[in-house]
């Protein structure tokens, strides 16, 4: 099946915003330990430092998605510090509360290698889908990371720069149907 197989909902190329709205779309944070985000010359950082170092979400309160859903996104900026994160969210309801469902898919960078993984979060706590963190290709400006939810396959998807979408190298799917709609998400932490 192709990846994706839907249109862009948000592009961020439009006037700055803080904090990220977008008319009213995008609310945040995503989770109770996360920030917000603000769009700046076309690209989304975390609204409480000037340089976007810091560590924000959103996520797209406008419409249920599901069963069978996707979130993509390009990176303009990759930071390679360790603990520099991406988040990708789908199935989510009750975000920004302890009852916060859905599930994360965090691309994290340690020591030169970052680091692909699935989490599910039941009333706002994280629990790791097996396998647990492999190492997946290096991110760099202009790669889109992206993840689908078939209803009970959980897939990475990752295109280089100017390349094709596909699934990750050494990344495996999870498998995982506690939930099969809802609001789909960004976060991140250390990055543009």
């Amino acid at each position: 099946m192709a990846f994706p197989t839907t249109s862009v909902l948000d592009s961020f190329t439009r006037s700055n915003e803080n904090p990220l709205t977008t008319g009213g779309n995008w609310s945040a944070p995503l989770l109770t330990i996360s920030g917000t985000f603000k769009l700046v010359s076309n690209a989304i950082q975390d609204d409480s430092l000037a340089d976007g170092g810091g560590y924000g979400s959103a996520y797209w309160n406008a419409s249920n998605f599901g069963p069978g859903s996707e979130v993509y996104v390009t990176l303009t900026n990759p930071w390679q510090n360790n603990a520099s994160d991406v988040w990708l969210w789908l199935d989510g309801n009750a975000e920004n509360s302890s009852g916060a469902d859905g599930y994360r898919f965090t691309i994290t960078y340690f020591t030169g290698v970052w680091y692909w993984n699935v989490y599910r979060f039941d009333n706002n706590v994280a629990t790791e889908l097996t396998p647990s963190f492999e190492a997946g290709p290096t991110l760099a400006t202009g790669d889109s990371v992206g993840a689908e939810h078939n209803g009970s396959s959980l897939t990475f998807y990752y295109k280089a720069s100017g390349g094709s979408w596909g699934t990750p190298s050494g990344v495996s799917a999870r498998s995982d149907s506690t939930y099969t709609s809802g609001h789909i998400g960004l976060a991140k932490g250390y990055q543009d």
